[in-house]
């Protein structure tokens, strides 16, 4: 008797990088707090703080770190990073108080790579999650059967995390965290990893040969 075999394959898949670096815990939570001291909350239906860019001498072995791991996944999905150096482009500080939330949304510009490093998780905190970043999908989504579990029909996704926790993921993918059930804050590091052409010939326009239209 003839039995059909539907095979199955997966494509165009997101990927979320998740490692723990408790090495750099110290040092990232004593200038986080240094640069939120005097930051008030934006507001009471948006109580988040935030500090400026975070570049600071002591967290150089972190920033190294973080800019190597990037590099790696990127040759990981298949780019060909012979011709790229990795760059952290941006590196702050939040700080999420009490139903503080971060809404979904994307990076753009140089962007390649965002990520994280969580500081401080009180539990019953927040959660960061990710969407499903195809808007075709999205247009004729069905009810999920069981949302508590990642399946292909899945909308969105959250991770449950812990102090000293990196999570690295392309900057197309929408993410954003949860509001802040603890009466602790929330705090976290998040950044930008781009690429910039490295030991590469290039080519410079001259201004006196382009048509301004």
């Amino acid at each position: 008797m003839n039995q059909d075999v539907l095979t199955t394959e997966f494509y165009f898949a997101s990927g979320v990088y998740i490692t723990n670096c408790p090495q750099f815990l110290d040092d990232c939570k004593t200038v986080l707090d240094k640069r939120l001291e005097g930051k008030e909350e934006v507001n009471e239906i948006y109580p988040v703080c935030q500090t400026d860019c975070m570049f600071d001498e002591s967290l150089v072995p972190m920033l190294d770190y973080i800019a190597k791991t990037g590099w790696n996944v990127l040759e990981s999905q298949g780019y060909d990073m012979k011709y790229y150096n990795t760059n952290i482009t941006d590196f702050w500080g939040q700080k999420l108080m009490k139903h503080g939330q971060q809404v979904e949304h994307v990076h753009g510009g140089s962007a390649q790579l965002v990520g994280f490093y969580f500081v401080e998780v009180p539990e019953n905190s927040t959660r960061p999650f990710i969407s499903d970043p195809r808007p075709a999908k999205v247009q004729i989504n069905l009810p999920e059967r069981d949302m508590t579990q990642a399946t292909l029909g899945s909308q969105k996704i959250n991770f449950k995390v812990k102090p000293g926790d990196l999570l690295i993921t392309n900057a197309w993918l929408p993410h954003g965290f949860l509001p802040n059930g603890s009466d602790e804050p929330f705090k976290f590091v998040h950044f930008i990893i781009s690429a910039t052409p490295a030991n590469r010939e290039t080519f410079t326009v001259k201004t006196d040969s382009v048509v301004v239209i």
